[in-house]
């Protein structure tokens, strides 16, 4: 029974952390502060993820767009870069999608995305 108090408790402590930090916006925040800090480009590039998988494309279009401006030659780029145009079709923005992909394809033609952005643009443009 302890043992269940007690998880419940990390729980409650882990849900609190999480509201504080992320919905709050505090985790952003923290990045805006130590933007020279690498953790920083880490921990943004994982809340765009994060946002993608949990379908909140708002968000994760201003977090990968914010790697984008701070770090243009991060590892993490190609990703936020790609993810850019990929939360632009999801919100149904489909010229600014189109637009996005033929930039990323631009900046990165031989990625590992390059064939699905080819195929993506194709879509788009039928629609």
């Amino acid at each position: 029974m302890r043992f269940f108090i007690g998880l419940g408790l990390v729980v409650l402590i882990i849900g609190t952390v999480y509201n504080k930090l992320i919905v709050e916006g505090g985790l952003v925040s923290y990045c805006d502060q130590h933007a020279k800090d690498k953790k920083s480009e880490m921990i943004l590039h994982l809340l765009g993820e994060g946002y993608e998988f949990a379908g909140n494309y708002d968000k994760m279009l201003e977090v990968d767009g914010r790697i984008l401006e701070r770090y243009p030659v991060s590892p993490y780029a190609e990703d936020a870069e790609f993810g850019v145009a990929f939360a632009q079709e999801r919100l149904n923005r489909y010229p600014a999608a189109i637009k996005e992909y033929e930039k990323f394809l631009e900046k990165y033609p031989n990625s590992k995305y390059a064939r699905s952005v080819r195929n993506n643009i194709e879509i788009l443009k039928s629609r």
